[in-house]
Parts: structure tokens; sequence; C-alpha cells
């Protein structure tokens, strides 16, 4: 997939590096871990900061687990 960062990705209080970014959607992107649990470990987030899963809209949930898969 070609990236393109149209905006900053923030996560949390932190600006991500175009770098650290591999993957985006319309609502979520999955970035490379610095302190990884395992090798090859990931993050995927919404771009939509919530305070739960649930304040997620169908569509963001979706789109989160589409990018996860």
């Amino acid at each position: 997939m070609a990236m393109t960062m149209a905006r900053e990705i923030v996560f949390g209080n932190h600006i991500i590096p175009q770098t650290q970014v591999f993957f985006i959607r319309k609502n979520s992107f999955a970035m490379v871990n610095h302190k990884p649990f395992t090798p090859g470990h990931v993050l995927v987030c919404t771009k939509r900061k919530v305070a739960k899963f649930q304040d997620l809209t169908e569509i963001e949930a979706v789109d989160l687990f589409m990018t996860a898969r």
C-alpha cells in the first residue's frame, strides 16, 4: 500500500514519525512498537481518540479490525 501522510499521526501525546507508521486506513493505522512484547509486535490504533473501545463508531471499529487483520 502506498502511504501518504496527509496530516500528522498522533498517539496519545506523541506525534508519530512517518518512519514508524507502515499502514494507514481512513480511521486507523499500524505502527512499529519500539519496545515490543515479542519480536514483530506492532500497535494498531484508531485515529480518533476515545476513552473506551465501545466509544468507537461501528465504522471505526470495523476499520480497526480490518487494519489488524
